[in-house]
């Protein structure tokens, strides 16, 4: 099938630009995680719904995307990186499948719909302290009353202070090559979780992924009240 074609709602200023690091991006989160971020991604896969609509904030390259399509579901991905966008859709295009892809921004309305599932795959770290609650309180409203969203991502700070410190330590080097590559904001690890109290979601799912056999990693799932 023919892809749809892309949607450019992107606004002056907001851009974070994942282009440079989009050749090696898959490879990086490979190695960096032992194949970690892949699992992560691709958990929710099993629990798809043949009808599901599901919209994906942030896909990246959309290996997930791809397995979710093959599901039945339709798929809408959202990508501000123009090159990250461009390798999800051959991957689309290789599989013989169809996606709605809108390059630009997530939160904007005009991607706002009852979707069954809102996925934001290492998206929702992209966002400043100041950003953060709002950007989730966006993604919720896109979720239809009843459907979930779904966050991979870093997991929450461990409270076990030599535990914490490991993870900081982990999480580190992506924050600086992403703060240098994609002019992503400083901040530490988001406990989502709390951050998610004043949205009306229930959770129903948190998980913790491993990276190299440590549990630094977690998908969230949450019900739309």
């Amino acid at each position: 099938m023919a892809t749809t074609p892309v949607k450019n709602n992107s606004s002056p200023g907001s851009f974070k630009s994942y282009d440079l690091i989009a050749p090696l991006y898959d490879v990086l989160g490979a190695l960096y995680t032992g194949g970690g971020i892949s699992r992560a991604k691709r958990e929710h896969i099993g629990s798809i719904s043949p009808s599901a609509r599901i919209l994906y904030a942030g896909a990246g390259t959309g290996a997930e995307c791809v397995l979710a399509a093959q599901s039945g579901a339709t798929i809408t991905v959202v990508e501000l990186s123009r090159s990250m966008l461009g390798r999800c859709e051959e991957r689309f295009k290789k599989a013989g499948l169809n996606a709605n892809f809108v390059h630009g921004d997530a939160l904007s309305a005009e991607t706002k719909g009852n979707f069954d599932l809102v996925v934001a795959p290492f998206f929702l770290n992209t966002f400043s302290k100041d950003q953060v609650a709002n950007a989730l309180q966006c993604l919720s409203k896109q979720v239809r009353k009843g459907g979930r969203l779904l966050s991979i991502d870093f997991a929450a700070p461990s409270p076990f202070f030599p535990f914490r410190l490991l993870q900081y330590l982990y999480y580190l080097p992506p924050l600086v090559l992403f703060r240098f590559l994609a002019n992503n904001p400083w901040h530490g690890l988001y406990d989502y979780e709390q951050i998610a109290h004043k949205c009306p979601l229930r959770l129903t799912g948190h998980k913790k992924m491993k990276a190299w056999g440590v549990p630094v990693l977690e998908c969230i799932e949450w019900e739309k009240c």
